[in-house]
């Protein structure tokens, strides 16, 4: 199933400060590195693969607690005309193959997280009313979290309104989140 991607750049190494203590404290130096894929490739979303060198530094758990309750990113999904041609993309990229749920849906299932790719027809059905920004489009993102009825309690107290989802969880309409479906479970 390999293919090599003349379109992958070569890994950028690149660093920036990080505050991790009190003023009084020297800044910390964050180590890491990316490598982007061409978008004429993949232009259903853009594609950045990110290595941590220095973890520690950047994934603090102070800064990993949310009032949502958010623990992990699940899922993303893309909207796109041809659900075979770009899975078949997908597929090549991500060295597995894809399974096929339902008509018009193709689900990665990744070491961490999912990536669902849909067509409009499928979209329709998974949030009904929504339109992407674009075909194609990254339309969807998902979270996990500790407690779904305390992540509606939040949204209920700051007047966010969000539907219910046949899996348990809760979507909020792109027009609220300024452009994507954003799912809690």
């Amino acid at each position: 199933m390999s293919q090599r991607f003349d379109q992958v750049e070569e890994p950028r190494r690149l660093e920036r400060e990080v505050n991790t203590g009190s003023h009084r404290e020297a800044p910390s130096r964050a180590v890491f590195s990316n490598v982007t894929i061409d978008q004429d490739l993949f232009p259903e979303a853009k594609l950045i693969f990110i290595e941590h060198a220095t973890r520690d530094l950047l994934w603090r758990p102070e800064w990993m607690e949310h009032p949502n309750g958010a623990i992990s990113l699940e899922e993303v999904a893309l909207c796109v005309d041809d659900v075979d041609v770009v899975a078949a993309k997908f597929s090549r990229l991500f060295d597995l193959r894809p399974n096929f749920p339902m008509a018009d849906v193709a689900l990665f299932k990744l070491s961490e997280g999912k990536v669902y790719i849909v067509n409009l027809a499928a979209l329709a059905k998974w949030a009904p009313g929504v339109v992407p920004p674009a075909v194609p489009s990254v339309f969807g993102v998902g979270f996990s979290v500790r407690d779904l009825n305390a992540t509606k309690e939040l949204l209920n107290t700051n007047g966010v309104d969000y539907q219910s989802h046949q899996y348990p969880g809760i979507w909020i309409r792109p027009e609220i989140t300024g452009g994507a479906v954003v799912s809690f479970m």
